[in-house]
């Protein structure tokens, strides 16, 4: 795991190796991204870093819903690395009577078998990588799913170099030491994960790596609904102690975001909440976002060491 959490700034340029070579028709008038668990966390992810800069609209199913109708200029991409992922089989079967355009990534299993039979673009991951064993392929699954909108025109080429300039900043960030800080802080307690609607996707991803590799439930919300609604458990009721509240925070979001946090921060602090705010890594919000993800590799690397 350790080597791995090095190696992860390079996924990328891997990630986009892999899918560069599959051409997609340019006629495309929609996108459905076609995946669940942290594989709709990253699709998340590529929406709030990239949604401004698509050329068409782009759904996450079963996340958002189908759009109202599919057909010969929707393209489907559908991610499941397992492969035989129920939704994500179904959701392939109704878009291919449909007659959209599909496009599997996968290592395998039912999902490889219906695209091959069918002659359908397939991006084929090896199921061998230690990325895939660890569950730590998020920087491949991101890379290869902008390569594909990238084939498609959907996102112009500038995204991958903007990608790639991210992955070489990162590493020279040095985050295993806050990632032990945030470890010492979240042990034995069950992570509750707030962002601002810029960072939904990460927060997901984050809650989703915590339930995997750590193997301990965490759960994301808002910073409006914490404002609104759940204030009021945390500084009247009982029960939370064993909750801690990760509030992750971009400097550069907008001032009532940053007052929003402020005033969350005071109310908690009068209730005595377990309380954390993470001023996330990196000069921008692509940064911010890749550097976050690897630093939560190694809070969970030393949260799995000091269960030892």
């Amino acid at each position: 795991m350790y080597k791995l959490i090095n190696e992860y700034p390079r996924q990328f340029e891997r990630g986009f190796r892999m899918a560069e070579f599959l051409q997609i028709p340019d006629d495309i008038t929609e996108v459905v991204i076609i995946a669940v668990s942290y594989n709709a966390a990253v699709a998340m992810i590529i929406k709030n870093l990239f949604a401004h800069n698509f050329k068409v609209p782009v759904t996450i199913y079963p996340e958002e819903g189908w759009p109202r109708q599919i057909g010969p200029k929707t393209l489907c991409i559908a991610v499941s690395l397992c492969g035989h992922r129920v939704e994500v089989l179904s959701a392939v079967k109704t878009a291919y009577t449909a007659n959209a355009k599909i496009v599997v990534v996968t290592t395998g299993s039912e999902l490889e078998v219906f695209a091959k039979e069918r002659n359908l673009p397939i991006v084929l991951m090896d199921k061998e990588l230690p990325e895939w064993k660890f569950r730590m392929g998020q920087g491949l699954i991101l890379s290869v799913i902008i390569q594909l909108l990238i084939n498609a025109r959907v996102l112009s080429i500038d995204v991958r170099q903007k990608i790639l300039q991210a992955a070489t900043a990162i590493e020279a960030l040095y985050l295993p030491k806050l990632g032990q800080k945030l470890a010492n802080d979240l042990t034995g307690l069950t992570v509750l994960i707030y962002s601002s609607f810029n960072y939904a996707g990460l927060a997901r991803l984050v809650k989703a790596l915590i339930n995997i590799l750590w193997q301990t439930p965490s759960f994301t919300g808002s910073f409006i609904d914490l404002q609104y609604l759940e204030v009021y458990g945390f500084t009247h009721g009982k029960g939370y102690t064993k909750q801690f509240l990760l509030f992750l925070q971009d400097k550069t979001d907008d001032e009532l975001i940053q007052a929003t946090i402020k005033k969350l921060e005071h109310q908690l602090s009068a209730g005595k909440a377990k309380q954390f705010t993470l001023d996330l890594p990196g000069a921008n919000h692509i940064e911010k976002t890749l550097a976050s993800i690897m630093l939560f590799y190694w809070t969970i690397y030393w949260l799995l060491n000091k269960s030892k």
